[in-house]
């Protein structure tokens, strides 16, 4: 808006005699009322807010200020231009006033200038003023000049808290604070899945575990929105990148901005890896809820295979964290998530590791019994630890196939355990003996706008169960496309794993018991509307549902098996995730976390 005129009758040779100099002055805010809890619907009384700092004295005794003024009746609200102000103590009653502190007269230029730019929408009738005084404090914090946000008052709503969070962030930590239109911030609010992330209030990437604070992203490869990302202040881990390997200990230390993928990279001139993700760009959060590797029926879940784990408590105090110093921790922090404060690095095992043989072939739908029964058979029969596979049903607008992803821990081309997939013609064919390394991150599946996982847990994949999911899958996409939602191409993974629950020696709060060795079917439902989320999240969880019963009914699971964290879609229970761990969780929770601080992080399997 193009200010108008001052309005105000001001001689000019006050101004003239009273210019802005050089000395460092106080500005204040000052209003009719300031909107402190008032929102002016309806109101007909002529408001204002202006920003002004005493400019010397006269003769006379009568303050000058220098004034950026808003005012006007609800709907007809003006701009007016910075002008020089008679003033006297008397004047003020009847208004709210905010010092915001001591200022250089460069910095009180800029402050015009800001003003200039902030929007301001006449005609509202409700709360202009105050909106008009929030955005120009905001950008005085994005700017760098203003280093607290003053929202004691009238900090009331999620947004404006966020606000006054990132300006103690900034000033606090100034390096590590983005906000919107830099590229830092959308390096900090990213995610693997468009719809996962949100716009952040700020993005703040700490630089050390001591600057790290609340709502925390490490390799934003969670699909569920605000469990990872927030829309108020956005902490990512990227910048903790502690690396050390220890080649006598056999383990490595990780900072937890590393991702799985960079982390094999690195280890792989040493001929040693570590149990992390199978697909490119997955952050060390996967071992937070368990995390299933392709060495996991050799060593277990990721997060068996954590010998320490650095942990800022709720309460702001670092701890390492091992089996011996505080095993209830050690306990909790095993598939227990965020519960229990933030994870800025952990201390993992390395195995050895050479080539490897893999890769991905793809079948015709014609060929979908034999596929069927081959995926059975490896279900039922492989005990081979070196062998893994993922069998994928893929559905797309245009056809239905399968996709096995294949992993052998030696460079066999031939390896015994897949033999029956190796009869059945196929259309395309990438296996090869490579690295480990290499082989995850050739894995194809590229970032998509929307996405959501959902699992099933399952016994043994035999064929029934394979049918059932088959029917499942195409009538939830014919739905979706009755429906007219933008629906892209749903997968459903089966995970045949073998010995998986074998390797913990401790109780973890992911219960992963050998008696019951069940395996986390894993529904991938993508689609390219942001209209669609709560669409979508809905209808895999519906399917899930459906699945479930099937396989309850042929004796592959039960209705009180857990279902893993990493795939479970939002609105699953923590009943469901953590099952008989829960209660010991909870105990857990009250003794390091009475305040409930990480509930401030409103999303996510919070206990």
């Amino acid at each position: 808006m193009e200010p108008k005129k001052a309005r105000r009758r001001i001689p000019n040779d006050i101004y003239n005699q009273f210019p802005d100099d050089d000395t460092d002055k106080t500005i204040t805010f000052q209003a009719d009322d300031l909107g402190f809890g008032s929102d002016y619907k309806g109101s007909l009384t002529d408001r204002h807010v202006m920003v002004h700092w005493s400019n010397g004295t006269s003769n006379q005794g009568i303050a000058i200020s220098q004034i950026i003024q808003l005012t006007g009746n609800p709907g007809n609200y003006a701009y007016y231009a910075p002008v020089a102000r008679k003033r006297t103590p008397s004047s003020l009653s009847g208004n709210q006033q905010l010092d915001l502190g001591v200022y250089t007269r460069v910095q009180r230029d800029r402050i015009l200038e800001l003003a200039s730019q902030i929007k301001f929408y006449r005609k509202s009738v409700t709360n202009s003023c105050r909106t008009w005084t929030r955005d120009l404090l905001e950008a005085m914090v994005k700017d760098a000049i203003l280093s607290f946000f003053p929202y004691t008052s009238w900090g009331n709503s999620d947004h404006e808290k966020a606000v006054a969070a990132c300006a103690i962030l900034k000033q606090q930590i100034p390096h590590a604070v983005h906000f919107p239109g830099t590229s830092e911030y959308l390096q900090d609010i990213g995610h693997y899945v468009e719809v996962a992330g949100q716009n952040s209030t700020c993005g703040v990437a700490p630089m050390t575990p001591e600057e790290v604070q609340m709502i925390v992203k490490s390799g934003g490869h969670v699909f569920n929105p605000g469990f990872s990302s927030t829309f108020g202040v956005q902490v990512s881990l990227q910048n903790l990148l502690d690396f050390d390997y220890n080649e006598e200990a056999q383990t490595v230390k990780l900072g937890s901005g590393w991702t799985w993928d960079a982390i094999y990279e690195m280890l792989q001139p040493k001929n040693v890896t570590v149990v992390g993700g199978r697909i490119p760009g997955v952050g060390l959060g996967l071992l937070y809820g368990g995390g299933l590797s392709w060495y996991t029926n050799q060593h277990g879940l990721a997060s068996d295979n954590v010998v320490e784990f650095n942990l800022v408590l709720p309460n702001g105090t670092f701890v390492n964290v091992t089996e011996t110093s505080q095993p209830d921790l050690y306990f909790g922090l095993r598939g227990g998530l965020n519960n229990f404060g933030i994870i800025t690095g952990v201390t993992v095992k390395t195995w050895p590791t050479g080539d490897i043989w893999g890769g991905t072939i793809a079948y015709s739908i014609e060929h979908n019994d034999e596929i069927m029964k081959a995926v059975e058979e490896f279900s039922v029969e492989n005990t081979d630890v070196k062998a893994q596979l993922q069998a994928v049903y893929t559905l797309t607008r245009e056809k239905a196939f399968w996709q096995i992803l294949f992993f052998y821990d030696a460079p066999d081309s031939s390896p015994a355990p897949f033999k029956a997939f190796f009869s059945i013609p196929s259309t395309s064919d990438t296996t090869e003996v490579t690295t480990h390394s290499q082989f995850v991150k050739n894995t194809p599946f590229p970032p998509v706008v929307g996405s959501y996982l959902h699992t099933v847990p399952v016994l043994q994949y035999t064929v029934p169960v394979l049918q059932a999911v088959e029917t499942s899958v195409n009538a939830s996409f014919a739905k979706a496309l009755e429906d007219e939602r933008s629906a892209a191409t749903f997968y459903w993974f089966a995970e045949p794993f073998y010995n998986q629950n074998s390797h913990s020696t401790f109780p973890s709060a992911f219960p992963h018991s050998p008696s019951n060795p069940i395996t986390p079917s894993c529904f991938w439902y993508n689609y390219t509307s942001p209209d669609d989320v709560e669409y979508f999240r809905a209808l895999i969880k519906d399917v899930g549902t459906e699945l479930q019963t099937v396989v309850v009914e042929e004796g592959q699971g039960r209705w009180d098996d857990v279902k893993y964290s990493n795939y479970a879609v939002k609105g699953t229970t923590v009943e469901e995730v953590f099952g008989e761990s829960l209660e010991k969780m909870r105990d857990l929770k009250k003794r390091i976390d009475p305040k409930n601080v990480m509930g401030l992080q409103k999303e996510g399997f919070l206990i």
